[in-house]
């Protein structure tokens, strides 16, 4: 009969094993009853490990170096003021709105026409590169060089602004005009040959960044090799009067660090660098678990309780009562862990956060498992083959359901400043 039983038991594992897998217990009551775990001295290997799985979840394969100019000097430059200002966006609305999609505000200060841009959980500013040597440079007046090279994994570009700053400036007579056209142009071949990508009119006496929308410009950069030879920046009257770069009030790269251009771009990253894939799938629906659970729960504990209700004998070991009596402070429930980037060394290259309240669940999962505990079917099933043969199935434990994002703000091996939401 015992033997009978176990194979019963172990058929119903092998097939709740085959669906899809989901966590064991929920957030509640669990969420909001947590004992802090202070930090604790780790061996160097550990460290190491804990490292390479962050940079795994982080997307890159090694840890960045950007150059010591931008992670010191670099804190005033344009681009990185805009990134730290975009964090500081995410995570506000993130404190007022937890339960709303941030994607929908972190995006929301953008002027690009590209509504995908709102889709993007990556965004990557790209700083001016004109003074590098490269071969089929343009020297031409309002001409802009942008290496977009990074060490960050992405699939989609959804969107792409090219952001050039205009200063006060007392336009000369021949300029004098109530509005100015600033044109951007793709560099088709140096001096030769060049394509229209936008068009903006500007009244006169306006002043601050101007943002272009340059999204299908950038996808041809990405997709044929070597076409990146730079863009022009074209500045006219509205009859038509050309006037340089300086002349219009256009800042180049060697004005002040926090007016000189930059690009921005918003990506899309594979879905494999989200954190939650390998742990809940996202059309998992709680509500559908929760049906199921109602419908198969109650005749799987048939099995094993008499219809009066009350509990009959396994087989294998006793229970003693001692099980059921253990201390509620050993029952699982959500502890605390915090993950210092300081302490793993990493604020070379981590801008913000200074680190983040990971958490952990830990805890006892006794028989028998409560309706408050929202144990899966296969939590069930698992509970009742270890109190078969302890020795070799491990009692079930608890597993988070929902995890919070993570937004984080980092240079690249290109000291490119990179904004990264992780799901």
């Amino acid at each position: 009969m015992a033997d009978s039983f176990a194979f019963i038991v172990l058929a119903l594992l092998a097939l709740v094993l085959t669906a899809q897998c989901s966590p064991l217990l929920g957030d509640a009551p669990f969420v909001n009853r947590f004992k802090s775990t202070g930090p604790s001295d780790v061996d160097l290997d550990t460290k190491n490990t804990l490292q390479k799985e962050i940079l795994d979840i982080f997307g890159v394969d090694h840890r960045p170096r950007p150059s010591m100019f931008y992670r010191e000097a670099g804190k005033e430059i344009s681009a990185r003021k805009y990134m730290v200002d975009l964090y500081n966006s995410v995570t506000k609305n993130k404190l007022e709105s937890e339960n709303d999609d941030e994607t929908d505000v972190i995006f929301s200060n953008t002027t690009t026409n590209d509504s995908n841009a709102v889709n993007a959980d990556t965004v990557v500013s790209f700083v001016n590169h004109a003074l590098i040597p490269r071969p089929n440079a343009s020297d031409v007046d309002g001409a802009y060089y942008f290496d977009l090279a990074t060490s960050v994994a992405y699939e989609d570009i959804l969107a792409s602004e090219l952001r050039l700053f205009r200063k006060e400036q007392i336009l000369s007579n021949r300029a004098r005009q109530r509005y100015l056209k600033i044109k951007i142009y793709q560099i088709v071949i140096p001096r030769k040959i060049y394509q229209l990508v936008e068009t903006q009119t500007i009244s006169s006496d306006q002043t601050g960044w101007l943002v272009f929308n340059v999204s299908n410009l950038v996808k041809i950069w990405k997709q044929v090799s070597g076409s990146n030879n730079g863009l022009l920046v074209h500045c006219e009257t509205e009859v038509g009067l050309k006037l340089s770069i300086k002349e219009a009030g256009i800042v180049d790269f060697k004005g002040p660090p926090d007016q000189i251009p930059f690009l921005v771009s918003y990506f899309k990253t594979p879905k494999t660098d989200d954190i939650l894939v390998e742990q809940v799938q996202k059309n998992d629906d709680p509500h559908k678990r929760s049906r199921r659970k109602t419908r198969s729960v109650p005749s799987l504990l048939q099995r094993y309780l008499g219809r009066n209700g009350r509990k009959q004998e396994l087989p294998g070991p006793s229970i003693t009562g001692a099980r059921f009596k253990r201390n509620n402070n050993d029952r699982c429930r959500l502890h605390g862990l915090y993950v210092s980037f300081t302490d793993l060394g990493w604020e070379d290259w981590i801008i913000a956060p200074e680190g983040y309240p990971a958490f952990y669940c830990h805890g006892d999962c006794p028989f028998p498992l409560g309706a408050h505990m929202n144990a899966t079917n296969h939590a069930i099933v698992q509970t009742l083959v270890h109190l078969m043969s302890q020795a070799t199935i491990p009692q079930p434990c608890c597993a988070p359901v929902q995890l919070t994002a993570i937004t984080v703000l980092f240079l690249d091996d290109q000291s490119n400043v990179v904004l990264k939401k992780y799901q």
